[in-house]
């Protein structure tokens, strides 16, 4: 693995040019028979897992014989997060990533870089004075781990894979969930985006410096919150699929009903750690997008029914537009933020504080909506 910029191991620079469309990937989707080990493991394939840790974010990316931890939970879950990536196979971690300094991204890692040797570190920008900042930086201090800040536009390789820093842009922010590391990788055509908590604040200064952010697959910002994934950003990334790590019945209440109803605007399919577990999503050598689930020997899964584990996903092909709604004929549904409008049996309708009604599509359209691909565009 190569990681471009000031970290005590600088190995060479290569230049990396993404030429990958806004529109998406086309793609179609296979089933993976089994969730293998990382020892002996198909080196042609990126693996992503979003390992179900409860209201906590933590993301385990394999390819090509390389792995890269992104955040490690609460503090809790250390023990138990590290106790599964040693029964993947994982012996040792190429670069951990820890997007921000709150303890539901942090408070597991510093048990992971005790029981697993790390290469190096990629931390945020801010917030490491906080006790459970200072038990992440000690323990890598004590493990010898070398660590540094990262850096907009700083680029790497995991195994085949290309990764981008693309925020946070700022330094400092005012809310630590505005710092968090934004990762987009991109293998075999397909891409990914791992956006920590990353809030309205930092996803409008990330759309300020440019950056391609076009994913299949976006890893919602802070669980799903209100907050996160405004629908200028969502715009620019267009995922076919995201995923939502979050804790079953949390006293947040998220994901929040408006960025759900966002999400379903994209017409994007929504998986969620909570209801599926773990979400393993998987890209071979053709490039083909796969999603498996299955539960993480993990308190906040156990007792889960893991009865959804290895289900195929409908292909990232876009499907076929349906026929518009007749002049006239029905009830269209239009969605007041996103200024989207519906048939009346869409499976993706806004929230009903969200909705206004229109007598026609040719009505909703003269009021500046515009159809929604996957029910009502032509």
């Amino acid at each position: 693995m190569k990681i471009f910029k000031n970290f005590a191991c600088i190995l060479i620079i290569l230049p990396i040019i993404f030429t990958f469309s806004a529109c998406g990937f086309a793609a179609q989707t296979a089933q993976n028979d089994t969730e293998e080990p990382a020892s002996n493991y198909d080196r042609s394939v990126l693996y992503v897992r979003f390992i179900d840790v409860g209201q906590a974010d933590c993301i385990l990316v394999q390819c090509g014989g390389e792995t890269m931890l992104i955040d490690g939970g609460n503090r809790g879950d250390g023990t138990l997060v590290a106790g599964y990536l040693q029964s993947l196979g994982v012996d040792a971690i190429d670069l951990l990533v820890n997007t921000h300094a709150h303890e539901d991204h942090l408070g597991g890692l510093p048990d992971v870089v005790e029981a697993i040797p790390v290469e190096k570190a990629l931390l945020s920008t801010d917030g490491y004075d906080s006790t459970y900042g200072e038990d992440l930086i000690a323990a890598l201090e004590t493990q010898n781990v070398p660590y540094d800040a990262a850096q907009a536009g700083d680029t790497f390789t995991l195994g085949g894979a290309q990764v981008q820093v693309v925020g946070p842009i700022s330094d400092e922010a005012d809310d630590l969930n505005n710092t968090s590391i934004v990762l987009r990788l991109i293998y075999n055509g397909k891409s990914f985006l791992f956006t920590g908590d990353a809030e309205g604040v930092e996803e409008k200064e990330i759309l300020a410096a440019g950056y391609d952010l076009q994913a299949d697959v976006l890893k919602a910002g802070h669980h799903g919150s209100n907050a996160s994934s405004t629908y200028v950003f969502l715009r620019e990334v267009m995922p076919s699929f995201v995923v939502i790590s979050v804790g079953a019945g949390n006293s947040y209440n998220l994901p929040g009903s408006d960025a759900m109803s966002r999400f379903r605007d994209t017409g994007a399919t929504i998986y969620r750690t909570d209801e599926s577990g773990s979400v393993l999503a998987t890209v071979d050598a053709q490039g083909t997008l796969s999603f498996d689930f299955s539960d993480t020997d993990t308190d906040s899964s156990a007792g889960r029914d893991s009865g959804e584990a290895q289900r195929t996903e409908k292909s990232t092909t876009p499907e076929t537009p349906a026929a518009a709604v007749p002049e006239g004929e029905g009830q269209i549904i239009g969605n007041k933020n996103s200024k989207v409008y519906h048939a009346p049996d869409c499976g993706s309708l806004p929230n009903e504080e969200n909705r206004v009604y229109f007598a026609s599509a040719a009505e909703a359209e003269d009021a500046g909506y515009r159809a929604h691909s996957a029910c009502a565009g032509k």
